[in-house]
């Protein structure tokens, strides 16, 4: 049984091909629906921040910081993961 490359996330087999096409495309939306609740969130906290008058300007700054800070280590973690990833061989 030959093995061929399709995606990043899976190995396709010529026996189970539909299947794993299925997979993809159920991943893709899962993903996309996360991506688009975490950022409605994520602006939704930023909106609320901005009109919150009652917390000083030194404290809305450092809860920006700390979320600045830990959406640049995700991303930066995510990329090392991907690059590790691509460099395994089995």
């Amino acid at each position: 049984m030959k093995i061929i490359l399709t995606s990043v996330w899976f190995l396709k087999s010529k026996r189970e091909g539909k299947v794993v096409k299925i997979k993809n495309v159920g991943l893709a939306i899962l993903l996309i629906g996360a991506v688009l609740l975490i950022g409605n969130g994520i602006y939704n906290l930023f909106i609320g921040f901005l009109q919150n008058t009652n917390l000083s300007l030194l404290v809305r700054l450092g809860i920006y910081g700390v979320i600045f800070g830990t959406i640049i280590i995700i991303i930066g973690l995510v990329k090392e993961r991907l690059k590790d990833k691509k460099d395994e061989n089995f």
